[in-house]
């Protein structure tokens, strides 16, 4: 692949190092400042066939959406490397989600802000928002539209790759529509009466 269909995105502007790294080698590569969450750093993004994401799905509030967002810009292969909690016996899908966590249950969680620290508004997305363990991740990315072909990691570190397939259904956020029609009242697609919002004086 060449070079120049490569671009590194992040929510903080490259550091000094980063941009003298990149213009000692010569490198061609496109840094695009923005998240992944807007519209306008999605359009920069386009699509690629090769996605990397590393160290970001714990600290999001809704990994789900996000990784519908990397959906988006995937027409190939995504590498997710992300943190995640062990299994455990007996429950599948477990995770755990660290805001406001009491103390006795965060010190089970040995990590960084957010984890086994208190939560901290003031920290943004420094903090850690979620613990997903290995057997919620996989499902999570089905959902968005993934489906794991390899899997690597140990510990608290887990790698995935993934290929990208047509997901039945996207639930995106603040969208309850369950089918791609349209919903009206006098047509084809319309809610069942038992549904529909009602009108006028009972």
């Amino acid at each position: 692949m060449a070079e120049d269909a490569w671009a590194a995105v992040d929510i903080y502007p490259p550091s000094a190092e980063f941009t003298a790294e990149l213009a000692g080698l010569g490198s061609r590569v496109e840094f695009i400042q923005g998240g992944i969450h807007k519209s306008d750093t999605i359009r920069a993004i386009s699509r690629r066939d090769l996605v990397f994401c590393s160290g970001l799905l714990y600290h999001t509030p809704n990994p789900v959406a996000t990784l519908m967002q990397l959906r988006r810009i995937c027409d190939g292969v995504l590498i997710l490397n992300t943190s995640t909690v062990p299994v455990q016996p007996g429950i599948k899908n477990f995770a755990v989600f660290y805001p406001y966590l009491d103390q006795g249950q965060r010190c089970l969680w040995k990590g960084t802000l957010g984890m086994s620290t208190p939560y901290d508004p003031a920290q943004g997305y420094a903090n850690w928002i979620w613990g997903f363990s290995r057997s919620c991740l996989e499902p999570m990315l089905r959902c968005a539209g993934f489906r794991v072909v390899e899997r690597y990691g140990q510990g608290f570190l887990s790698c995935v790759v993934c290929e990208t397939v047509l997901p039945g259904f996207l639930p995106a956020a603040g969208d309850w529509t369950l089918a791609p029609v349209p919903r009206t009242f006098s047509g084809q697609g319309a809610a069942s009466p038992a549904a529909q919002p009602a009108t006028g004086s009972p």
